[in-house]
């Protein structure tokens, strides 16, 4: 009597829709598999060498990405409710010559540049609501005239 073999496991290499996401162990049909996600290299078998380096390599990014974020927290901690100030060159309405944007709020602050998405063009205060990993602060920025 032959044995009919109903699923197979295999680690997917690259996200395929409607099956999963890069990394994840799946039970395919042996036809699927053989004709379609195989010969494509979208996965591999898991008992594959190939596998445990995805899974070496997925563990290792994600303890990156705890210790970015615990980083990223930290830094966050410091300067949340802190105020900065910005010394800028301003005409005597109060309208900047430039503007102060993403990359020097980053650089007074140390946080990424991605959080902040404004051009200020103007004197004044401003409040910044900043988010990292689901964390609320608020940073105070103060542009006042050189």
């Amino acid at each position: 009597m032959k044995k009919v073999i109903k699923h197979m496991k295999v680690v997917l290499i690259q996200n395929v829709a409607n099956v999963g996401e890069a990394g994840q162990i799946k039970d395919v049909r042996p036809g699927f598999a053989r004709n379609f996600l195989l010969p494509k290299k979208l996965v591999v078998l898991q008992n594959d060498p190939i596998a445990q380096e995805l899974f070496k390599k997925k563990s290792q990014e994600k303890e990156e990405e705890i210790v970015k974020q615990n980083k990223q927290n930290k830094i966050l901690e410091k300067v949340s409710k802190k105020s900065f100030t910005f010394k800028v060159k301003a005409d005597n309405k109060g309208k900047l010559y430039g503007s102060v944007g993403p990359k020097e709020i980053s650089k007074k602050t140390g946080l990424g540049e991605q959080l902040f998405k404004v051009h200020y063009k103007e004197l004044g205060k401003f409040r910044l609501p900043v988010t990292i990993a689901g964390k609320k602060a608020e940073i105070l920025i103060e542009i006042q005239k050189e």
